[in-house]
């Protein structure tokens, strides 16, 4: 559930960081891509610590 939730903010991340493209507002592709970054390394961490907890 954590990895699916993740991935859906990454989106929105990405989302964001296309818009700022499309319409040359660098603050947007910035945010964007910083977004992005820190939803894929905070979902791998949760679900790291989700499979260690798993498996004691």
């Amino acid at each position: 559930m954590h990895a699916a939730q993740g991935m859906v903010l990454t989106g929105m991340g990405v989302a964001l960081a296309y818009t700022g493209v499309q319409q040359g507002r660098s603050l947007f592709t910035i945010a964007g891509v910083a977004l992005a970054l820190l939803c894929v390394i905070g979902t791998l961490v949760v679900v790291r610590g989700d499979g260690r907890e798993k498996t004691r």
